[in-house]
């Protein structure tokens, strides 16, 4: 598609879509080769965290029956989680490769996301469905030759409703219903000081039974499981989301 002569007479558009990196854990040999097992890193979870998880997460690990993995499974399974992402990098290398030989890599804007994460172990969890950075936090890399500065990093938080309402811009698509997003274009090329840093999220589908949601402001994501009590994490401060701050009273207005 992408050599086909027609693509350099008018824009085209391609949704490349790969399954990889996701379950099953299955990857080619070659890239599993890259991964020694004794050199594979195990998730930092703390001796009591399991004890003491949140309800609703304690409910996913027994629901997708995860209560406990020993060591060398675990190992297994991160292995072939990071092969599979050794795996797509090589597929996407070799359709910027193909854009490069055609020449339209400097006119071609790119986008690489993904629909959700993998917890891969941390936590005691694995697969998706929760609202840990691990499995709600994604990438977003756009490359815009000319419009956007190369290597550089936004630290604003964005979600892929924004996505939407960007490309629906870049293309000049006119929006026939409100759009939920805010275009990412002015925060890319030189900065928003207006920029709404949040990101919104709802869940209920496999694993639990009551409506969950999470706001995402800043440093600090917030999370709601209807029944149960809430979460608050320090992102700057607590990375790994190991400590609830929602009881505490600094946090409560």
């Amino acid at each position: 598609y992408l050599r086909d002569p027609a693509r350099k007479k008018k824009p085209w558009c391609i949704n490349a879509s790969f399954i990889a990196p996701h379950f099953p854990l299955v990857a080619p040999l070659r890239f599993w080769d890259l991964y020694p097992l004794d050199e594979i890193d195990l998730p930092e979870v703390p001796s009591d965290h399991l004890e003491n998880q949140h309800p609703v997460y304690q409910r996913m690990r027994r629901m997708f029956g995860c209560a406990d993995f020993p060591e060398e499974l675990v190992r297994k399974g991160r292995a072939g989680y990071y092969a599979l992402i050794t795996y797509l990098d090589e597929k996407i290398g070799r359709l910027i490769d193909c854009l490069e030989e055609t020449g339209q890599l400097e006119n071609t804007l790119i986008v690489h996301t993904s629909d959700h994460g993998e917890m891969n172990g941390e936590h005691g969890m694995w697969r998706k469905s929760n609202f840990y950075d691990a499995s709600a936090r994604i990438p977003l890399q756009i490359s815009w030759p000319g419009v956007i500065p190369q290597n550089k990093r936004v630290d604003e938080v964005v979600s892929l409703v924004d996505l939407i309402a960007t490309l629906a811009e870049i293309t000049e698509t006119e929006n026939k219903a409100p759009l939920d997003g805010h275009s990412l274009l002015p925060l890319m090329t030189s900065g928003d000081p207006t920029w709404k840093d949040e990101a919104f999220s709802e869940y209920l589908a496999h694993g639990v039974t009551r409506p969950m949601a999470m706001l995402r402001q800043g440093d600090f994501k917030f999370n709601y499981s209807l029944g149960d009590l809430p979460e608050l994490y320090d992102l700057a401060n607590d990375p790994d989301e190991f400590r609830n701050l929602a009881q505490d009273p600094i946090h409560q207005t």
